[in-house]
């Protein structure tokens, strides 16, 4: 059976009931699109124990690990999940900006992931759901290269220890070998108790101006006309979620009024909500002289 890919790399902060001792997992979702992926075991010196001129028991114990994962990207609203750092917003001028900042009193997290490698055999695709029940990540690299002739894509790499769980069998790996992705994916959101957040907003008005085309939490671009030097933007997303809107550069609070320039508005409405995150773009044309 050969490995034909990498897909899927899920997280999600690990928990032990310092009462009850039980593990759970909370606040999960994607890490990213996996772009490389590597885990390494280590184990301990063979304990053998010699009997009749020979080796009669074996033991060689799991000793730790470790785990390498490189993604397309790292938002922030992930970074400060799985690095242990709280956001908050600092004005810049008239804007309001997303700070993770990285103190003394930061501790890296104890996390699950998991991830989903294609594999081949006959012929066949399968699909082998890896689970790493408990890991630790620590702060990546930064690291830039300036753009020469050829574009060449720089990557986060996230470099972290495997560790065994707080259970009864201490496990430190799981997996499961399944016919189809969505199986694969299941398998994982089960293990990591991860209910993926939806990003889409429920609802969307500038007023009373009409949307074109009509609103779907599935449609991310609309235009909309107005005679009107203001109207109010509105955007509703499920509980949880956050919404920030730009017009033009400028950020507006929602349920407030934007202000129109004459001509062509453009107002992004983006919504993150855990891991999940969506951009809604509506093209407002301001008629000249209103």
């Amino acid at each position: 059976m050969a490995g034909i890919g990498l897909r899927s790399p899920y997280f999600a902060k690990y928990t032990v009931d310092p009462v009850t001792g039980a593990v759970s997992y909370s606040g999960g979702g994607l890490l990213g699109k996996a772009v490389e992926f590597s885990a390494k075991i280590e184990s301990a010196s063979d304990n053998n124990l010699y009997a009749d001129d020979g080796v009669a028991e074996s033991d060689t114990s799991f000793a730790g690990g470790t785990v390498s994962i490189t993604t397309d990207d790292l938002t922030q609203e992930v970074g400060a999940a799985i690095l242990g750092v709280e956001p908050r917003e600092v004005k810049v001028g008239e804007k309001t900006v997303m700070e993770l900042a990285f103190g003394e009193n930061r501790k890296d997290p104890d996390l699950g992931m998991g991830i989903i490698i294609p594999k081949k055999k006959d012929g066949k695709l399968l699909f082998r759901a890896v689970v790493l029940p408990k890991v630790k990540f620590s702060v990546p690299e930064d690291s830039a290269k300036t753009m020469g002739e050829k574009i060449e894509w720089q990557t986060p790499k996230l470099e972290g220890t495997i560790m065994r769980d707080d259970t009864e069998e201490h496990n430190w790996k799981m997996e499961a070998t399944v016919e189809s992705e969505a199986l694969a994916r299941a398998y994982i959101k089960q293990k990591l108790n991860i209910v993926e957040e939806s990003a889409a907003l429920t609802g969307l008005s500038l007023g009373s101006l009409t949307l074109t085309p009509a609103f779907d939490p599935a449609v991310t671009l609309y235009a909309a006309e107005t005679a009107n030097a203001t109207n109010t933007i509105t955007a509703t997303a499920a509980t949880g979620a956050a919404v920030t809107i730009d017009v033009g550069g400028t950020t507006v609070a929602n349920g407030t009024a934007a202000t129109w320039a004459e001509g062509e508005n453009t107002v992004t409405i983006t919504v993150t909500n855990g891991g999940a995150k969506k951009v809604y773009t509506v093209t407002v044309t301001k008629t000249a002289g209103a």
